[in-house]
Protein backbone atom coordinates (compact mmCIF):
# COMPACT_ATOMS: atom_id res chain seq x y z
CA UNK A 1 0.00 0.00 0.00
CA UNK A 2 1.55 3.48 -0.92
CA UNK A 3 1.37 5.73 1.98
CA UNK A 4 2.55 9.93 1.76
CA UNK A 5 3.05 9.93 5.27
CA UNK A 6 3.56 7.33 7.96
CA UNK A 7 5.53 6.07 10.78
CA UNK A 8 5.95 2.64 11.59
CA UNK A 9 6.77 0.97 14.52
CA UNK A 10 8.56 -1.99 14.56
CA UNK A 11 9.33 -4.36 17.40
CA UNK A 12 10.77 -1.44 19.59
CA UNK A 13 11.68 -1.62 22.97
CA UNK A 14 13.80 0.54 25.74
CA UNK A 15 15.08 0.15 29.18
CA UNK A 16 14.99 3.35 31.25
CA UNK A 17 15.90 3.22 34.89
CA UNK A 18 12.66 2.46 36.33
CA UNK A 19 10.61 1.82 33.00
CA UNK A 20 10.42 -0.02 29.90
CA UNK A 21 8.48 0.51 26.94
CA UNK A 22 8.30 -3.52 25.67
CA UNK A 23 8.04 -5.18 22.03
CA UNK A 24 5.88 -2.02 20.38
CA UNK A 25 4.51 -2.93 17.13
CA UNK A 26 2.39 -0.04 15.82
CA UNK A 27 1.81 2.14 12.59
CA UNK A 28 0.19 5.87 11.50
CA UNK A 29 -1.12 7.86 8.53
CA UNK A 30 -1.65 10.92 7.43
CA UNK A 31 -5.27 12.06 8.61
CA UNK A 32 -4.95 10.49 11.65
CA UNK A 33 -4.93 12.54 15.19
CA UNK A 34 -4.25 9.94 17.73
CA UNK A 35 -5.07 10.69 21.45
CA UNK A 36 -2.32 8.36 23.84
CA UNK A 37 -3.27 8.40 26.64
CA UNK A 38 -2.30 6.38 30.69
CA UNK A 39 -1.42 7.39 33.68
CA UNK A 40 1.50 8.95 34.70
CA UNK A 41 4.85 6.55 33.75
CA UNK A 42 2.38 4.64 30.87
CA UNK A 43 5.11 5.18 28.47
CA UNK A 44 3.55 8.45 26.79
CA UNK A 45 6.49 10.51 26.35
CA UNK A 46 9.32 8.17 26.01
CA UNK A 47 7.05 6.83 23.00
CA UNK A 48 7.21 10.39 21.93
CA UNK A 49 11.04 11.16 22.47
CA UNK A 50 11.39 7.96 20.66
CA UNK A 51 9.40 8.51 17.30
CA UNK A 52 11.18 12.21 17.68
CA UNK A 53 14.91 10.47 17.55
CA UNK A 54 15.55 12.04 21.05
CA UNK A 55 15.83 8.99 22.88
CA UNK A 56 16.65 5.78 20.55
CA UNK A 57 15.01 2.33 20.54
CA UNK A 58 17.74 -0.29 22.43
CA UNK A 59 15.81 -2.91 19.94
CA UNK A 60 13.64 -2.99 16.96
CA UNK A 61 13.01 0.28 14.73
CA UNK A 62 11.05 3.46 13.60
CA UNK A 63 10.64 4.47 10.23
CA UNK A 64 9.33 7.76 9.30
CA UNK A 65 8.09 8.76 5.65
CA UNK A 66 9.66 12.68 6.73
CA UNK A 67 12.01 13.90 9.14
CA UNK A 68 9.92 17.23 9.24
CA UNK A 69 8.47 16.73 13.03
CA UNK A 70 7.04 19.63 14.82
CA UNK A 71 7.50 18.88 18.54
CA UNK A 72 5.22 20.81 20.67
CA UNK A 73 6.04 20.40 25.07
CA UNK A 74 4.15 21.41 27.68
CA UNK A 75 6.12 24.77 28.27
CA UNK A 76 7.82 27.40 26.29
CA UNK A 77 11.88 26.19 25.64
CA UNK A 78 12.30 29.49 24.30
CA UNK A 79 14.62 32.78 26.35
CA UNK A 80 11.68 34.48 28.03
CA UNK A 81 13.61 37.85 27.50
CA UNK A 82 12.98 37.60 23.59
CA UNK A 83 9.92 38.93 22.17
CA UNK A 84 7.73 37.52 19.16
CA UNK A 85 9.34 39.51 16.20
CA UNK A 86 12.86 38.61 17.80
CA UNK A 87 11.92 34.88 17.82
CA UNK A 88 10.57 35.08 14.02
CA UNK A 89 14.47 36.73 13.44
CA UNK A 90 16.06 33.65 15.15
CA UNK A 91 14.28 30.97 13.55
CA UNK A 92 14.40 32.82 10.05
CA UNK A 93 18.35 32.65 10.11
CA UNK A 94 18.44 29.00 12.48
CA UNK A 95 16.20 26.77 10.16
CA UNK A 96 16.26 25.64 7.12
CA UNK A 97 12.13 25.50 6.43
CA UNK A 98 10.42 28.78 8.47
CA UNK A 99 6.94 30.67 7.10
CA UNK A 100 7.12 33.76 8.86
CA UNK A 101 3.94 34.73 7.26
CA UNK A 102 2.63 31.51 8.73
CA UNK A 103 3.87 32.55 11.63
CA UNK A 104 2.19 35.63 12.04
CA UNK A 105 -0.85 34.34 11.28
CA UNK A 106 -1.10 32.34 13.95
CA UNK A 107 0.37 35.44 16.19
CA UNK A 108 -2.76 37.61 14.78
CA UNK A 109 -4.60 34.73 15.58
CA UNK A 110 -4.61 33.96 19.01
CA UNK A 111 -4.01 38.40 19.29
CA UNK A 112 -0.33 37.87 20.96
CA UNK A 113 1.85 40.96 21.54
CA UNK A 114 4.41 40.94 19.22
CA UNK A 115 6.57 43.80 20.88
CA UNK A 116 6.84 42.14 24.75
CA UNK A 117 8.91 39.62 26.20
CA UNK A 118 7.39 36.67 26.20
CA UNK A 119 8.27 35.96 29.90
CA UNK A 120 5.20 38.16 30.94
CA UNK A 121 2.72 36.26 29.22
CA UNK A 122 0.26 33.88 30.79
CA UNK A 123 0.69 30.06 30.57
CA UNK A 124 -2.37 30.35 28.07
CA UNK A 125 -0.36 33.02 25.87
CA UNK A 126 3.05 30.84 25.92
CA UNK A 127 1.41 27.92 24.78
CA UNK A 128 -0.70 29.94 22.17
CA UNK A 129 3.12 30.89 20.97
CA UNK A 130 4.62 27.56 21.38
CA UNK A 131 1.82 26.21 19.01
CA UNK A 132 2.45 28.56 16.64
CA UNK A 133 6.22 28.24 16.26
CA UNK A 134 5.36 24.27 16.19
CA UNK A 135 2.93 25.10 13.04
CA UNK A 136 5.26 27.41 11.19
CA UNK A 137 7.64 25.02 9.57
CA UNK A 138 4.57 22.99 8.17
CA UNK A 139 5.09 19.75 9.91
CA UNK A 140 3.90 16.52 8.24
CA UNK A 141 4.53 14.90 11.47
CA UNK A 142 3.05 16.88 15.16
CA UNK A 143 3.94 15.74 18.48
CA UNK A 144 2.39 17.48 21.47
CA UNK A 145 2.93 16.53 24.72
CA UNK A 146 0.16 17.67 26.94
CA UNK A 147 -0.12 20.91 25.47
CA UNK A 148 -4.04 21.53 26.88
CA UNK A 149 -2.51 20.76 30.86
CA UNK A 150 -3.62 24.03 32.60
CA UNK A 151 -4.81 26.21 30.18
CA UNK A 152 -8.75 27.47 30.75
CA UNK A 153 -11.45 26.36 28.82
CA UNK A 154 -11.12 29.04 25.82
CA UNK A 155 -7.87 29.19 25.29
CA UNK A 156 -7.99 24.64 25.29
CA UNK A 157 -10.64 25.24 23.00
CA UNK A 158 -8.38 27.67 20.69
CA UNK A 159 -5.87 25.66 20.86
CA UNK A 160 -7.45 22.65 20.04
CA UNK A 161 -9.38 24.06 17.12
CA UNK A 162 -6.25 25.23 16.06
CA UNK A 163 -4.11 21.94 15.58
CA UNK A 164 -7.46 19.65 14.27
CA UNK A 165 -7.56 22.52 11.66
CA UNK A 166 -4.35 22.77 10.32
CA UNK A 167 -4.64 18.71 10.79
CA UNK A 168 -7.26 18.71 8.17
CA UNK A 169 -5.83 21.03 5.84
CA UNK A 170 -2.18 19.34 5.88
CA UNK A 171 -3.40 15.85 6.24
CA UNK A 172 -0.33 15.66 8.58
CA UNK A 173 -0.12 12.77 11.30
CA UNK A 174 -0.67 13.99 14.79
CA UNK A 175 -0.25 12.30 17.86
CA UNK A 176 -1.34 13.83 20.98
CA UNK A 177 -0.32 12.89 24.75
CA UNK A 178 -3.07 14.10 27.20
CA UNK A 179 -4.87 13.55 30.37
CA UNK A 180 -7.86 15.24 29.40
CA UNK A 181 -10.48 12.87 27.88
CA UNK A 182 -12.43 15.45 26.40
CA UNK A 183 -9.49 16.42 24.21
CA UNK A 184 -9.37 12.76 22.72
CA UNK A 185 -13.64 13.45 22.20
CA UNK A 186 -13.10 16.96 20.46
CA UNK A 187 -10.47 16.37 17.86
CA UNK A 188 -8.81 12.73 17.93
CA UNK A 189 -10.17 10.11 15.91
CA UNK A 190 -7.70 7.15 17.35
CA UNK A 191 -6.66 6.39 20.33
CA UNK A 192 -3.97 4.49 21.95
CA UNK A 193 -4.18 3.56 25.79
CA UNK A 194 -0.52 3.09 27.07
CA UNK A 195 0.07 0.69 30.78
CA UNK A 196 3.16 -0.04 31.93
CA UNK A 197 5.20 0.49 28.57
CA UNK A 198 2.47 -2.15 26.27
CA UNK A 199 -0.63 -1.10 24.30
CA UNK A 200 -3.70 -2.12 26.23
CA UNK A 201 -5.51 -0.13 23.38
CA UNK A 202 -5.57 0.61 20.10
CA UNK A 203 -8.98 1.61 18.34
CA UNK A 204 -10.87 4.41 16.39
CA UNK A 205 -12.81 7.01 18.54
CA UNK A 206 -13.94 8.84 16.61
CA UNK A 207 -18.07 10.67 17.55
CA UNK A 208 -17.72 9.23 21.11
CA UNK A 209 -18.21 11.58 24.15
CA UNK A 210 -15.83 11.68 26.98
CA UNK A 211 -17.79 9.98 28.91
CA UNK A 212 -17.88 7.00 26.47
CA UNK A 213 -14.11 7.43 26.16
CA UNK A 214 -13.80 7.33 29.81
CA UNK A 215 -16.24 4.37 30.35
CA UNK A 216 -14.49 2.14 27.89
CA UNK A 217 -10.97 3.62 29.26
CA UNK A 218 -11.79 2.42 32.82
CA UNK A 219 -13.15 -1.10 31.66
CA UNK A 220 -9.90 -1.69 30.01
CA UNK A 221 -8.14 -1.07 32.57
CA UNK A 222 -10.54 -3.28 35.22
CA UNK A 223 -11.32 -0.32 36.81
CA UNK A 224 -14.62 -0.71 36.99
CA UNK A 225 -17.95 1.25 36.46
CA UNK A 226 -18.03 4.40 38.04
Amino acid sequence: MTRNMFVDIKNVSKNLTDFSLENLNISFEKGEIIGLVGENGAGKTTLLNLISGILKPDKGQILLSSNNIGYCFDALPEPENLTIEQLNTIFTGLLAVWDSDTYFSFVDEFKLPKGKPIGVFSKGMKMQLNVSITLSHNPTLLLLDEVTAGLDPIVRRTVLNTIKEYAISSECIVIMTTHNLEDISDICNRLILLNNGSILLDDNFEDKSSKEIELIFRKTLGYGDM
